[in-house]
């Protein structure tokens, strides 16, 4: 499995620890700006606050049967440490993502998706655990 894999059955199965553990610290920290924006959780709450909450959500827009289907690379930048990759989904409303995976540190981790891309102030860092 990748760690893009690994991070959204982490967020299916609701280990919040493990999904922040395999996100940058810019990543989970844009991704509580996104979700505190939205009204999901309060400004300063913790990525495994903000993990858990959209855990909870997962059903709702997903619905029965929503699953992961496939993982496929769009692009990967000139030098190697960035790539960019599509989450299919079989079931529910929102069948298709988008998410940038960064090797930081010696192991890749989720460094973006498209509805955090705004709120990433600079490049991936380190590991937010």
């Amino acid at each position: 499995m990748s760690v893009l894999e690994d991070s959204i059955q982490a967020s299916f199965d609701g280990d919040a620890e493990k999904v922040c553990a395999l996100q940058t610290n810019e990543y989970s920290a844009a991704t509580v700006r996104t979700m505190a924006k939205q009204g999901f959780v309060d400004d300063d709450a913790t990525c495994e606050e903000a993990m858990l909450v959209l855990s909870s959500l997962i059903p709702g827009f997903g619905g029965a049967g929503y699953a992961l289907d496939e993982v496929s690379v769009l692009a990967e930048n000139d030098d190697g440490k960035t790539v960019t990759l599509r989450a299919t989904y079989t079931g529910g409303a929102s069948n298709i993502e988008t998410y940038e995976v960064s090797y930081v540190d010696g192991r890749w981790l989720v460094s973006g998706d498209a509805k955090t891309k705004g709120s990433l102030k600079s490049g991936a860092t380190g590991p937010s655990h």
